[in-house]
């Protein structure tokens, strides 16, 4: 039994290494931070694998209390000021945020055209909020007051076209995504503890 316990804290550890996470700020965030999203390529085919994403995210005179992507891809940010904030996020250029046909030239404007904002459930107008790309992020500045829930989501089309986000340059991968260090220690835990468990159980049957 100690050699597994000594695995699973192993496990634990090579986890927080491959996957760290980033405790939100309660206070003003002037300083970009980041936080860990999952991209999921719906309709590929053959299938492809979830991602894990950066996003990054700040709060000028404001603070951020909840900061959560829901099943459809939506970011969901609860944010408050005394007065009049200002939410930015940088979201990936290759998260999966489209499925209308790839084949567009101008993918800056197909990612405004179908990115849906909404403050405490009244929908934004494209120009009330800033909107500046980079070749690695989507950075979008949202206005608030108060207490406020802001989402943030893309436009899906009924077609099951896959899901997919843009090609960036090769420097943005490490910005833009988790690269795991040690991309078969996952794998390889899995089978031990499996194996392990097996055998205690068929020795002390």
């Amino acid at each position: 039994m100690k050699m597994i316990f000594g695995m699973i804290m192993a496990s634990v550890l090579i986890l927080n290494l491959m996957y760290p996470t980033k405790v939100l700020a309660d206070d003003n965030m002037t300083e970009w931070n980041v936080q860990h999203v999952i991209g999921k390529f719906l309709y590929s085919n053959p299938p492809k694998p979830d991602q894990i994403f950066n996003l990054q995210y700040r709060v000028i005179n404001g603070t951020l209390g909840n900061l959560t992507e829901d099943q459809h891809g939506q970011f969901i940010s609860k944010v408050q000021s005394t007065d009049q904030g200002m939410l930015e996020l940088r979201i990936p250029r290759n998260y999966p945020y489209s499925n209308m046909d790839n084949t567009t030239s101008n993918r800056d404007d197909v990612a405004k055209a179908s990115t849906v904002i909404d403050v405490n459930g009244i929908g934004l107008d494209s120009r009330k909020y800033s909107f500046v790309a980079t070749d690695c992020f989507r950075e979008y500045s949202i206005p608030f007051s108060k207490n406020a829930i802001i989402t943030l989501g893309f436009m899906v089309y009924p077609e099951h076209i896959p899901f997919h986000g843009d090609a960036v340059p090769d420097h943005c991968m490490a910005e833009t995504t988790v690269i795991p260090e040690f991309p078969f220690a996952i794998p390889v835990f899995i089978i031990s503890i499996t194996s392990l468990i097996i055998f205690y159980r068929m020795k002390f049957k």
